[in-house]
């Protein structure tokens, strides 16, 4: 498995989803009601995108500037780590897994920051 890391300017995540909901049609902006998910000092981890994949997949991440250490664990369907890659990135960032080496199957990855666990989630493995 091989991982590149991918600078803040490639990164299609955000810190905060920002939702914007119109009462009906037609209506304009001073009806809108807006919401901020998420804070700026929360540690947030995306799903992989694509999800199945082939050869290639980014994973989108934020890490607050008061992180003190980051890291990504990667896993096989057994639990077993088969690989663990350092971020010192911080703010909108992502990684890109190429897994020309992995075979068809399920795996997580999880965001592990300041020695805790911040996030896990699945991906899968197709042809």
């Amino acid at each position: 498995m091989q991982i590149v890391k991918c600078s803040e300017r490639h990164c299609k995540c955000r810190s905060a989803a920002r939702v914007e909901y119109y009462a009906q049609p037609g209506f304009n902006n001073e009806n809108a009601t807006i919401v901020e998910l998420g804070r700026s000092d929360d540690v947030i981890l995306y799903q992989n995108i694509p999800n199945p994949f082939g050869d290639e997949t980014t994973i989108n991440f934020y890490l607050p500037e008061t992180v003190k250490s980051a890291k990504m664990v990667f896993y096989d369907n057994m639990g077993k780590v088969i690989k663990e890659v350092s971020i010192s990135q911080k703010g909108n960032a992502s990684v890109i897994v190429r897994s020309t080496e992995l075979s068809v199957g399920v795996y997580s990855y999880s965001l592990v920051t300041d020695e805790k666990i911040a996030g896990t989630k699945m991906m899968v493995k197709e042809k």
